[in-house]
């Protein structure tokens, strides 16, 4: 187990420091650029018009055309060109980085954190996903005990333990009796869950399948391996992350001062 901590204790070893630093900056208006965008999975890195936001190497953005709803980083920006803009698709959102705080533990490939001052699932989904005006009809959700599984089709459970090995729940938070994760598939998934003395109902994903899904699955699994294997209590509240997500955003030196 690896602990990483941003508290100031002097005798906490192999920790780090936030400094906070007021620093009120005046808005950029925002520049035209052309940026190569990578995206997980995806061998080569793609170009995109942007007219609307001020882009730096490493940050995170979701564009239009086939990969749409899919959050990429970008990779390179060039603002000397001359193009014709309808020949390129668009950036057409910028991720809302939020600080990474607390103290966190190193779990497989997961951080998990038991404080307060973890992100938030309105923080999370704002990073995670773009603007989403749909509507959705809502059924019946799962219901199952706490270290106990649910029926699915088996290529469906392979894939969502494939899923759990591969970091693809990005994020997952209990608190308050409400669960909330993010799932990474062909775009970021959202699975929403109640629990409560050692059960979780209500449990439902966003994705278009309609049924118990590779997603739930992913998060069914990492719940009961957090909850059963590692001791965390989602009666007390937890949140975990990617650990690549997590040291990604962490090399983000806008985002947290080490």
């Amino acid at each position: 187990m690896k602990t990483i901590g941003f508290d100031i204790s002097e005798n906490n070893v192999g920790t780090y420091t936030r400094e906070e630093k007021n620093c009120v900056k005046a808005p950029e208006e925002p520049k035209a650029s052309i940026v190569w965008v990578h995206f997980d999975g995806v061998e080569k890195d793609y170009r995109y018009y942007n007219s609307d936001f001020n882009l730096n190497v490493g940050d995170f953005v979701f564009v239009s055309g086939s990969l749409k709803g899919r959050r990429g980083i970008v990779s390179r920006v060039e603002t000397c060109f001359k193009i014709n803009p309808e020949d390129y698709e668009k950036v057409i959102g910028k991720s809302s980085l939020f600080n990474l705080k607390g103290h966190w533990e190193h779990m497989l490939n997961l951080m998990v954190s038991t404080g307060d001052d973890a992100p938030t699932p309105e923080e999370f989904r704002s990073f995670a996903k773009p603007v989403n005006d749909k509507e959705y009809v809502i059924g019946e959700g799962l219901s199952f005990e706490v270290g106990d599984t649910f029926d699915a089709d088996d290529k469906i459970v392979h894939r969502g333990i494939q899923y759990c090995n591969e970091g693809k729940v990005l994020y997952l938070d209990v608190r308050n009796g409400t669960g909330t994760a993010f799932v990474q598939g062909e775009t970021c998934y959202e699975v929403n869950f109640k629990v409560h003395d050692g059960m979780i109902s209500e449990m439902y994903c966003d994705c278009p399948y309609g049924g118990p899904c590779k997603h739930l699955v992913a998060v069914s699994v990492t719940l009961n391996a957090l909850c059963v294997d590692f001791g965390y209590n989602p009666e007390d509240g937890f949140t975990s992350m990617s650990a690549s997500l997590f040291y990604a955003i962490l090399q983000r030196r806008d985002s947290i001062d080490l």
